[in-house]
Protein backbone atom coordinates (compact mmCIF):
# COMPACT_ATOMS: atom_id res chain seq x y z
CA UNK A 1 0.00 0.00 0.00
CA UNK A 2 3.29 2.48 0.63
CA UNK A 3 4.49 1.30 -2.55
CA UNK A 4 0.90 2.42 -3.72
CA UNK A 5 1.02 6.03 -2.37
CA UNK A 6 5.10 6.93 -2.88
CA UNK A 7 3.70 5.84 -6.57
CA UNK A 8 0.77 8.49 -6.48
CA UNK A 9 2.86 11.07 -5.02
CA UNK A 10 5.75 10.49 -7.80
CA UNK A 11 2.65 10.71 -10.34
CA UNK A 12 1.22 13.86 -9.12
CA UNK A 13 4.60 15.74 -8.98
CA UNK A 14 5.54 14.71 -12.53
CA UNK A 15 2.14 15.97 -13.75
CA UNK A 16 2.51 19.15 -11.52
CA UNK A 17 6.11 19.79 -12.95
CA UNK A 18 5.10 18.89 -16.65
CA UNK A 19 2.06 21.16 -17.00
CA UNK A 20 3.92 23.75 -14.95
CA UNK A 21 6.53 23.82 -17.61
CA UNK A 22 3.96 24.15 -20.60
CA UNK A 23 1.93 27.18 -18.67
CA UNK A 24 5.23 28.91 -19.18
CA UNK A 25 5.68 28.43 -22.71
CA UNK A 26 4.73 31.51 -24.67
CA UNK A 27 4.29 31.43 -28.16
CA UNK A 28 7.74 32.46 -30.16
CA UNK A 29 8.14 36.38 -31.18
CA UNK A 30 6.82 36.70 -34.94
CA UNK A 31 10.09 38.05 -36.68
CA UNK A 32 9.44 41.39 -38.34
CA UNK A 33 8.73 40.85 -42.03
CA UNK A 34 11.51 41.00 -44.43
CA UNK A 35 11.47 42.08 -47.73
CA UNK A 36 12.36 38.67 -49.50
CA UNK A 37 14.05 40.62 -52.73
CA UNK A 38 16.66 42.68 -51.07
CA UNK A 39 19.23 41.17 -52.90
CA UNK A 40 23.09 41.29 -50.45
CA UNK A 41 25.63 42.93 -52.00
CA UNK A 42 27.56 39.57 -52.83
CA UNK A 43 24.16 38.21 -53.77
CA UNK A 44 23.38 40.77 -56.28
CA UNK A 45 27.09 40.74 -57.48
CA UNK A 46 27.27 36.94 -58.20
CA UNK A 47 24.14 37.28 -60.37
CA UNK A 48 25.13 39.96 -62.63
CA UNK A 49 28.49 38.10 -63.43
CA UNK A 50 26.89 36.00 -65.95
CA UNK A 51 24.37 38.95 -67.75
CA UNK A 52 25.48 40.72 -70.40
CA UNK A 53 26.04 44.73 -70.03
CA UNK A 54 23.41 45.43 -72.27
CA UNK A 55 20.83 43.21 -70.38
CA UNK A 56 22.46 44.68 -66.66
CA UNK A 57 21.80 48.50 -68.18
CA UNK A 58 17.65 47.10 -68.43
CA UNK A 59 18.12 45.83 -65.36
CA UNK A 60 19.12 48.71 -63.49
CA UNK A 61 16.16 50.82 -64.90
CA UNK A 62 14.07 48.06 -63.33
CA UNK A 63 15.83 48.45 -60.00
CA UNK A 64 14.76 52.20 -59.96
CA UNK A 65 10.97 51.41 -60.35
CA UNK A 66 10.65 47.99 -59.15
CA UNK A 67 13.66 46.49 -56.37
CA UNK A 68 11.38 43.71 -56.53
CA UNK A 69 11.01 42.69 -60.33
CA UNK A 70 14.72 43.77 -60.71
CA UNK A 71 15.18 40.94 -57.60
CA UNK A 72 13.34 38.14 -59.18
CA UNK A 73 14.54 38.59 -62.89
CA UNK A 74 18.59 38.47 -61.51
CA UNK A 75 17.14 35.34 -59.38
CA UNK A 76 15.90 34.24 -62.41
CA UNK A 77 18.40 35.08 -64.75
CA UNK A 78 20.82 33.41 -62.05
CA UNK A 79 18.78 29.91 -61.96
CA UNK A 80 19.25 29.81 -66.32
CA UNK A 81 22.53 30.59 -66.08
CA UNK A 82 24.10 28.12 -63.76
CA UNK A 83 25.44 24.71 -65.00
CA UNK A 84 23.16 21.67 -64.35
CA UNK A 85 25.32 18.66 -64.51
CA UNK A 86 22.11 16.53 -64.17
CA UNK A 87 20.83 17.73 -67.06
CA UNK A 88 22.47 16.01 -70.11
CA UNK A 89 20.24 15.81 -72.45
CA UNK A 90 19.20 18.16 -75.32
CA UNK A 91 16.10 18.43 -74.34
CA UNK A 92 16.57 19.90 -70.85
CA UNK A 93 19.15 21.78 -72.12
CA UNK A 94 17.07 23.37 -74.75
CA UNK A 95 14.32 23.92 -71.82
CA UNK A 96 16.92 25.72 -69.82
CA UNK A 97 17.85 27.57 -73.04
CA UNK A 98 14.37 28.65 -73.48
CA UNK A 99 13.60 29.61 -70.25
CA UNK A 100 16.43 32.11 -70.43
CA UNK A 101 15.29 33.42 -73.40
CA UNK A 102 11.94 34.28 -72.18
CA UNK A 103 13.43 36.08 -69.16
CA UNK A 104 15.72 37.61 -71.45
CA UNK A 105 12.67 38.89 -73.13
CA UNK A 106 10.29 39.80 -70.02
CA UNK A 107 13.57 41.99 -68.89
CA UNK A 108 13.14 43.83 -72.45
CA UNK A 109 9.41 44.25 -72.18
CA UNK A 110 9.68 45.56 -68.55
CA UNK A 111 12.46 48.03 -69.47
CA UNK A 112 10.38 49.38 -72.57
CA UNK A 113 7.31 50.05 -70.25
CA UNK A 114 9.33 51.96 -68.38
CA UNK A 115 10.85 54.08 -70.91
CA UNK A 116 7.69 54.91 -72.07
CA UNK A 117 6.00 56.14 -69.50
CA UNK A 118 8.80 58.62 -69.01
CA UNK A 119 9.08 59.03 -72.89
CA UNK A 120 8.40 62.18 -74.86
CA UNK A 121 4.98 61.86 -77.25
CA UNK A 122 7.45 61.80 -80.14
CA UNK A 123 9.16 58.91 -78.98
CA UNK A 124 6.15 56.97 -77.54
CA UNK A 125 5.09 55.63 -80.91
CA UNK A 126 8.93 54.38 -81.29
CA UNK A 127 8.47 52.31 -78.17
CA UNK A 128 5.33 51.11 -78.89
CA UNK A 129 6.30 49.34 -81.85
CA UNK A 130 9.18 47.53 -80.18
CA UNK A 131 7.56 47.31 -77.20
CA UNK A 132 4.48 45.12 -79.22
CA UNK A 133 7.22 43.63 -81.79
CA UNK A 134 9.18 42.09 -78.21
CA UNK A 135 6.09 40.95 -76.74
CA UNK A 136 5.05 39.05 -79.92
CA UNK A 137 8.22 37.37 -79.83
CA UNK A 138 8.44 36.24 -75.71
CA UNK A 139 4.16 35.38 -76.98
CA UNK A 140 6.06 32.98 -79.32
CA UNK A 141 8.93 31.40 -77.11
CA UNK A 142 6.11 31.17 -74.82
CA UNK A 143 3.46 28.98 -77.13
CA UNK A 144 6.38 27.12 -78.49
CA UNK A 145 7.29 26.37 -74.62
CA UNK A 146 3.89 25.32 -74.13
CA UNK A 147 3.30 23.17 -77.28
CA UNK A 148 6.81 20.85 -76.35
CA UNK A 149 4.96 20.36 -72.86
CA UNK A 150 1.78 19.32 -73.88
CA UNK A 151 3.78 16.73 -77.01
CA UNK A 152 5.98 15.57 -73.75
CA UNK A 153 2.81 15.06 -71.98
CA UNK A 154 1.12 13.40 -74.94
CA UNK A 155 4.04 10.47 -75.03
CA UNK A 156 4.23 10.04 -71.22
CA UNK A 157 0.24 9.39 -71.66
CA UNK A 158 1.13 6.98 -74.95
CA UNK A 159 3.69 4.89 -72.38
CA UNK A 160 1.55 4.72 -69.49
CA UNK A 161 -1.47 4.09 -71.60
CA UNK A 162 0.60 1.23 -73.04
CA UNK A 163 1.57 -0.24 -69.57
CA UNK A 164 -1.70 -0.40 -68.59
CA UNK A 165 -2.81 -2.82 -71.27
CA UNK A 166 0.47 -4.61 -70.93
CA UNK A 167 -0.68 -4.98 -66.72
CA UNK A 168 -4.40 -5.86 -67.89
CA UNK A 169 -2.57 -8.84 -70.58
CA UNK A 170 -0.84 -10.02 -67.57
CA UNK A 171 -3.00 -10.17 -64.79
CA UNK A 172 -3.60 -13.62 -63.71
CA UNK A 173 0.84 -13.55 -64.10
CA UNK A 174 1.35 -10.39 -62.26
CA UNK A 175 -1.58 -11.14 -59.20
CA UNK A 176 0.09 -15.50 -59.35
CA UNK A 177 3.15 -13.53 -58.31
CA UNK A 178 2.34 -11.09 -55.71
CA UNK A 179 0.54 -13.89 -54.44
CA UNK A 180 3.80 -16.17 -54.29
CA UNK A 181 5.53 -13.14 -52.57
CA UNK A 182 2.92 -12.66 -49.79
CA UNK A 183 2.63 -16.11 -48.99
CA UNK A 184 6.55 -16.90 -48.83
CA UNK A 185 6.12 -19.47 -51.84
CA UNK A 186 8.33 -17.56 -54.41
CA UNK A 187 11.94 -18.72 -52.88
CA UNK A 188 12.66 -20.61 -56.00
CA UNK A 189 12.33 -17.22 -58.23
CA UNK A 190 15.41 -15.56 -55.92
CA UNK A 191 18.01 -14.25 -57.53
CA UNK A 192 20.08 -16.67 -55.43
Amino acid sequence: MKKFNYLIIVLLLLTSVLTKGQDELKPPKVPPPFPYFKLTPEEEREYLKNINSDLIQKLQGIKKVDEAKYAEFLRNMHWKNMNWPFFTNKMDKEEMEAGKKIIEYEILTESLSIEYKKASSKEKERIKKELQKNLSQLFDLKEIRKEKEVKRLEEQLKKLKEKIANRKGNKNIIVKRRLEELLGESEYLEWE
